[in-house]
Formats: C-alpha cells, structure tokens, sequence
C-alpha cells in the first residue's frame, strides 16, 4: 500500500535505518542510495545548523511539526513538511526518530508568489501620486498605501478597520457612510466628494472612487479604491461659475434696465399727473394711484427675482421648492428673450423639493435657457421648460450610470435651436468650448454639469442635428410640496378693519420707504414709532421699552450695527416680537445678525404680509 507521505526512519545520529518509496521519490533518489546516507545529507550547507537543533529537539519530543527546505539530489530545493517522534525501547531508551515528510513545495511556491504579488501591490501602491485603499467584504478597511498616511499623519494602525472614517469632516460623514454602505450592498463601483482631514488639521476636499473586487472563482472580496485631492480644482471651477454668472446677468442687463426704464418712466408721468391735479385744485383719481402702485409691484417682482439670483451661494444648502424658483427666473428671463422666440412651461408644483441653495437652480435654469436661445439665434424658435418628478431603477440606461436609483426632481429644457453633432456633444460641457464664437466664454455649461455633480444629481443631453435639444437635469428628491392657500388675500388683508393695534418701531434708514410705511402702518390705527439709524433705535428701545411690542428691523444699518440693535432689544425686552427685513435672503440675515432669524420679510414686501405676522404672533390686534 503506498503512502502519500515520505517515511524517513534514523538513528540517533541520523543514520538511515528506514525509509519508503515516496521518501525517495521526494528527494529524486533510490531507496538503496538513500538507506546509506545520514539525514543530513539532504540540507543545503547554510542550513545545517538549523537542521541539528530541529533534529536534537525531535528526539527529546519538545517541538511541533516544521517546514524546512532540502536539497534534492538534481540540487534543486523542495520544501516539506516534516512531523517527528522518537522511538524508544522496552528500557525507555531512544532508539531512533521516526519522521513522516509530506512535499509542501506547490504551496510555499504559492505563498512565495502571493507575498512577491502583495510586494509588487504595496511598492505601487506607494509610488501613484493617489491615496489607496483597500477593503475587504466586511466593509472594513485592510491597507492605506503611503499617501494616505503621509495626508492623514496616521498610522497604518489607526486606519484598519473603521478608523479612516474618524477623519471624514463631521458635516460629510453620514453622507459618505451611507453610499459607502449602500455600493457594498448592492456590488457596485461608487464615487463621492467628501472634506477630509490633512495632517496639518486642513480640511481638503478628495473625490473618491472605488470599485468592487471579484476573484477567479466569482467570490465578491470587497473594495478598492483611489482619493485625490480636488481643493484647487474645486475653487478654480466655483471661480469659473461665479464669472459665468456675471457673463449671463451681463446678457440679460440691457433688456431688464430698459423694463426698468420704462416702469420708473410710468411713476414718473403718473405722479406728475397728480401733482398738476393736485396744484389745480382737483383730487387725484383712484385710477391714477393705483397704476403708480401697481407699476412699483411689477418693479418690485424684477427687484425680487434679481436679488435671488444676485445672492451668493450659502455654505449649508436648503430644502427648496425646484418649480417656485424655475418659474420666478422665467418671468425674469422672459424680457431678456427676443419676441421671435417663445417659451412655453409647464411646472409641476406638487413636487418638486430638493436640497440646494435658490441660486445654484437659478444658475442651472438661466444657463440653460440663455444656451437655447443662442442655438436658436435669429430664427423663429420655441423654448420648452418643465418640471417632475422621475424615478431612477436599478437597470437604467448606461448614461445615466453614475447615478443612484431613487426619486429625482427633473428639470427639462428643450429648443428649437437646430441641434447638435456628436462631435459637439461629446464637447459641449467641456471648459471653454464654444460654438458661439469669440465673444462667448464657453463656461455656461461647465457651470451646468458643475452644479449638478456638485448635487449628486445626473444630466442627460440629447440632440437630433437640425431638429431639437433637451437637456434633462435630475436632482435627488428630498420630499413633497404642497401649497398651501394663503390665510388672507392681498386685497382682504388691506380690506380688514383694524383696531387699536400695538406699538411697533420702524427701524429703516430709506426715509422714503420708512415714511410710507409707517404712515401706512398708523392709517390702519397702529402706533408707530421711527428710527432712521441703529444708534437712534437704541435709544427709542431703551427710553420705551416698555411700550414698544413689535419691532421692525432693517439688516443694513448706518449708526450702530443691526446685531448690536437686535442683542441690547432682545437683552432689555426678551419676549419682544423682532421682525428682520432685508433685501437678501434669510439665511444672509441670519448671518449677519450672527444667530437664527424667527420671523423675517424679504423686501420688497406688501404692507398686508406685515399685518399678518403681527397678527399671527400678537392674536389679539
């Protein structure tokens, strides 16, 4: 019966006494050869000295199993495995060592290759200018090449497992742990954008990819993954898309100035209209001071459109409602668009919530809709804009890979424009191509596909050359709007009988505006009491405190600064009903004031949104 191990049986010198055919068959010899010579015979010279200690503890029974590498009689090395135990006589003597020997040659050779592999890995690894890492199907992190430790300043150590997270910016981590988590889950590559931490405590923006690792036998054995550092181009790109919002306010500038012309010219005429009635003796029409007013309206509709898109972008963005913004930069866009060209809408305002800042929309919409009409040019055209939702399935289209399934808001602009090539498309959103000539930057798009990436979102172009262009934007659905109907109309809300209402200071340096709405605001039988600085509001507060119980507070103030006005008010009355206008946006009040705004008007506002948020905080009035 043959055996698959090599028996080797020695004296205590380590003279052959026995061995089987497999043990000569292990080391290329005959038995008879082998039953003359010493089990020494085999080891390679540098070797011996390990092999009599190895031998010497065998024979006192004091060692396990070893692996150790002899020399065959061609020369070559084989490794085996050899297991060992003394013989002894009916006295207790040692006799000789008994050892079995099993060829373990394939897999040291394996091991040997694995280690030169993983040697091979780690050296280039080390040398990519990228960080690298590694992880296995539990999620957990197993290596972190040299430019991840030399960025972080931590040990290999400190980043297996779950560590490397602890250096993820605290803003960014549940982002990043919940799309890590979710491409393991489903098997998928992944990218995201996320601020981590250097060694010199700088938080650096890094874009991260990782791609699932299969083996030969299919078996899934986790992730690997590459980060760059993207801080210089991502500065360099919010540079670029802030000079491309001047170039796109610069192209709409000229028209919106001349509507702007013409309303202050219609206030100009009515106003002298009145003002010869007036000398005359005849009293003005209601005609005539309702065109005056509704002439302000529409300016303050342009007013409140530009400033949205005027605004810088806020660090933390919101929860807004896509159609809202959409269509008030529309009713913007359409005096800027030639009379040829026409723009048909359809927004779906049931749902449509996202999480971005007004002015990144604003960005997308104008960019867009300015990039149609230039397609369209000359020519008759037609300009289509829509809003929805849409649903991304796991098995959707290849170009719409980078994206994850889920709901989406999608903004759709198509045009008339004559369409494009494939050669143009494939270029299209590329910095500073153009195909409108030298005058334009070639940033509007760029702009675009920033913003959108920039959201999570996905952008899908399609054109048929001389036909049409869509551009499809989907942004991640963040929940469901309803409007809801106004509590009071403008007309009941001016309409409505007041009584006696409390005492509210107007703090407003514009003496204009401060005059009309505080003579407003005392027609309907409010007290009121003015301050045309934050110094002089000091004063009014702390002189009658007592009696004041609404405050209207301007953000921009000569004299003592709104912050120092709203801390020594809300110090001396702290149940005191402060309400914040500006011209900006809440989020830049609340900025300025250095704390959060409870209620607030953007300017230019109707005297009836006043009056209900007095009403609504004071129930009684």
């Amino acid at each position: 019966m043959s055996m698959p191990e090599g028996v080797w049986v020695v004296s205590p010198q380590g003279q052959t006494i026995f061995c089987n055919d497999r043990m000569a068959q292990i080391l290329g010899c005959d038995v008879e050869s082998l039953q003359r010579s010493s089990c020494f015979d085999p080891v390679f010279p540098e070797d011996l000295d390990e092999a009599r200690r190895q031998f010497e503890g065998q024979m006192v029974g004091g060692e396990k199993p070893f692996e150790f590498r002899l020399r065959r009689k061609d020369g070559s090395p084989i490794w085996v495995t050899i297991s060992c135990r003394p013989m002894h006589d009916d006295s207790g003597g040692v006799t000789g060592l008994l050892g079995l020997f099993t060829d373990c040659s394939e897999r040291k050779r394996a091991e040997a290759m694995l280690r030169e592999s993983e040697e091979r890995f780690r050296t280039l690894a080390d040398t990519v200018p990228a960080m690298i890492w590694v992880s296995g199907p539990d999620k957990l992190c197993t290596f972190c090449n040299k430019s991840w430790l030399d960025f972080t300043g931590r040990t290999i150590e400190q980043e297996l497992g779950d560590g490397w997270a602890t250096s993820i910016h605290p803003q960014d981590q549940d982002r990043c742990m919940d799309l890590y988590s979710s491409a393991f889950d489903e098997r998928r590559s992944f990218q995201m954008e996320y601020r981590l931490i250097r060694a010199n405590g700088e938080f650096r923006w890094v874009l991260d990819k990782g791609v699932p690792r299969i083996e030969s036998d299919g078996r899934f054995a986790g992730y690997i993954g590459s980060c760059i550092d993207i801080t210089d181009l991502k500065r360099a790109q919010e540079l670029d898309v802030a000079r491309q919002k001047l170039v796109t306010v610069g192209s709409v500038a000229s028209r919106i100035m001349h509507d702007f012309g013409n309303l202050l010219a219609g206030i100009t005429a009515y106003s002298e209209v009145m003002l010869e009635a007036l000398a005359s003796g005849s009293i003005p029409t209601v005609q005539e001071v309702e065109s005056i007013r509704d002439t302000a309206v529409r300016g303050a509709d342009i007013a409140r459109q530009l400033m949205i898109y005027a605004e810088p972008e806020n660090d933390g963005p919101e929860l807004v409602n896509v159609s809202g913004i959409v269509e008030d930069m529309l009713e913007l866009l359409k005096r800027s668009l030639p009379e040829r060209i026409v723009l048909e809408t359809h927004l779906d305002k049931q749902r449509g919530t996202v999480r971005a800042s007004p002015f990144q929309i604003c960005q997308i919409v104008m960019n867009l809709v300015t990039n149609a009409a230039e397609a369209i040019g000359d020519r008759d055209g037609r300009i289509r804009v829509t809003t929805g939702p849409l649903t991304v399935p796991e098995s959707y289209p290849a170009d719409f890979s980078a994206m994850m399934a889920g709901d989406y808001v999608q903004v759709e602009v198509s045009d008339t424009g004559g369409g494009m090539t494939p050669a143009v498309q494939a270029q299209i959103f590329d910095m500073f191509y153009t195909t409108k000539g030298s005058g334009n930057h070639g940033l509007g798009l760029t702009a675009v596909r920033w913003i959108v990436e920039h959201l999570h979102g996905g952008i899908r172009l399609s054109s048929t050359p001389g036909e049409h262009t869509v551009f499809q934007i989907m942004l991640p659905f963040e929940g469901q709007v309803i409007e809801a109907a106004e509590s009071m109309t403008a007309a009941a809300a001016d309409e409505a009988p007041a009584s006696l209402g409390p005492t509210i200071l107007v703090v407003e340096d514009d003496k204009v505006f401060r005059v009309a709405l505080s003579t407003m605001l005392r027609t309907r039988r409010f007290s009121v009491l003015e301050a045309s600085d934050g110094s002089a509001a000091l004063d009014v507060i702390r002189a009658l405190e007592e009696r004041i119980d609404v405050v209207l507070l301007d953000i921009n103030l000569p004299g003592a600064p709104s912050r120092e006005v709203y801390e020594e008010m809300t110090r001396l009355r702290p149940g005191l009903t402060v309400i914040v206008t500006s011209a900006y946006s809440k989020e830049m009040a609340a900025a300025s004031l250095g704390r959060k705004v409870g209620w607030f008007l953007r300017k230019p506002f109707r005297i009836h949104e006043l009056i209900e948020i007095i009403r609504e905080d004071s129930p009684s009035t």
